[in-house]
């Protein structure tokens, strides 16, 4: 199989990194997890993620980006009254159709997310805390 890229993205608790996970095992691909690590750097953030998935793609390996930048346009303006970058998403579209990426959007009843989310905090670190309005 050829080596692709696929983006999955959505809201905290709707089974991105389940899904991601299931991609790199039918796939033998590798998952870049995309957690807010350079809360004021995250236009060069996911740059660097496309730049490091098209290292591994010339390798032969699928990349599975769990979060990019869909999350950004939601999430900045939820937690940092919106993204210092707006034209981000188009110059990320342009990169990842050139390297003829995939997305993949995770959705649910706001419901049931809610409830996950609230169990994923007491399993792990997840980066805010919130309720499933405000996203």
């Amino acid at each position: 199989m050829k080596a692709k890229l696929f983006l999955v993205d959505g809201a905290d608790g709707t089974g991105k990194s389940t899904l991601a996970e299931e991609i790199r095992r039918q796939t033998d691909g590798v998952i870049l997890h995309q957690s807010y690590r350079w809360r004021d750097m995250m236009f060069v953030y996911h740059t660097a993620a496309l730049h490091f998935a098209e290292k591994f793609i010339a390798k032969g390996k699928t990349v599975i980006l769990d979060r990019h930048w869909p999350s950004e346009m939601v999430y900045g303006k939820v937690f940092r009254n919106g993204s210092r970058w707006p034209l981000e998403g188009r110059m990320m579209d342009r990169v990842i159709l050139k390297m003829a990426g995939t997305y993949i959007f995770t959705l649910g009843d706001p419901e049931a997310i809610a409830k996950r989310h609230a169990q994923l905090q007491c399993v792990r670190r997840e980066e805010y805390s919130h309720s499933i309005s405000q996203v």
